[in-house]
């Protein structure tokens, strides 16, 4: 199978901009609250349409259902694409929210599977703020009466972020994007979030938007506690590479630098995302440019690939363990 890349899926926010054009050079119409571009997925609602080589206007479910060994290798029995690949542009900060968890599957219908996800910081105004779990101490009900009081804030455990950071979220966590912030986003197939708090944001017709008390409570693991930044992992021996995120729902490396790197013959899928900088991906018979804003997906029946990039490229290697 050849390297993919599809017609990324544009939303729109109140909480949006226009960085995925002027930062990440993605074509947009007019308009200033284009929020989230989602580069892979395959949901119910949202599918992304392949966009190079022969498999071109083709669905990614419908290569999940054609090709599942080409695509996913020993990871083929998955019902959908594993991953959900997005870039976010924050302009305003979002809703404190929190995501299900897989185990609440048996109660709503909606709860496919968990939402852990991982933030890659790409850009940051001065000051931005990320809210990332609880602070020590905060129970159901402290957390409610702040809810009703409008001290939710007073909750959260917050700091500054800049380019390169990375926050890592378990289902079950609250949290909240701050304004100012750019980045791309790893996560479960799932989009289902659940909203404590809007900040006191009304809509142009002067309504909230809907909040979801209830179901985020039940949602919320009051076990987790704060969540602060990612410390990498140096990769020994491999310059420029470094371990992000190791878990039971997905894997992030980043490679730095203009060192050539090659993906193994591991017979697993991998997901490319060029945060900063250019590079190319080439496999036996196929190779593709990569550049800062694109996504590119590695099917795991191939050769080695291999990447070259410039001094200041910046890679994500998204990918599943086992």
């Amino acid at each position: 199978m050849q390297l993919l890349t599809f017609q990324p899926i544009l939303k729109h926010a109140l909480w949006g901009g226009r960085r995925l054009h002027t930062v990440l050079g993605k074509g947009l119409p007019a308009g200033d609250d284009f929020a989230e571009s989602w580069e892979v997925a395959d949901l119910p609602n949202d599918i992304t349409v392949v966009s190079r080589c022969s498999l071109t206007g083709r669905t990614l479910r419908e290569l999940m259902q054609s090709h599942p060994r080409e695509l996913l290798g020993s990871q083929a029995d998955r019902d959908r694409f594993p991953l959900l690949i997005k870039f976010l542009d924050a302009q305003r900060r979002l809703s404190v929210q929190v995501h299900p968890s897989k185990a609440m599957a048996a109660s709503r219908p909606e709860v496919t599977t968990g939402k852990a996800e991982t933030w890659v910081i790409i850009d940051a105004v001065p000051g931005s703020q990320v809210y990332a779990g609880l602070k020590p101490g905060v129970d159901r009900a402290t957390l409610l009466e702040a809810i009703k009081a409008h001290k939710t804030e007073q909750c959260l455990h917050s700091y500054e972020v800049q380019p390169g950071d990375c926050v890592s979220l378990l289902p079950g966590t609250v949290h909240a994007l701050g304004e100012g912030i750019l980045l791309a986003e790893i996560q479960e197939p799932n989009n289902v979030t659940y909203r404590l708090c809007d900040w006191g944001r009304v809509d142009a017709q002067g309504k909230p938007r809907e909040l979801h008390l209830d179901l985020a409570l039940a949602a919320t693991n009051f076990g987790f506690g704060p969540v602060d930044k990612v410390v990498p992992q140096q990769v020994a021996g491999e310059n420029g590479h470094e371990i992000l995120v190791e878990s039971e729902h997905f894997h992030v490396h980043r490679h730095q630098g203009s060192a050539e790197w090659t993906l193994p013959d591991d017979d697993r899928m991998h997901v490319l995302i060029c945060v900063q900088g250019h590079t190319e991906v080439q496999i036996p018979g196929d190779q593709c440019p990569l550049r800062m804003g694109e996504t590119l997906v590695v099917p795991a029946r191939r050769r080695e690939a291999m990447i070259v990039g410039t001094g200041d490229a910046i890679v994500l290697d998204a990918f599943l363990g086992g």
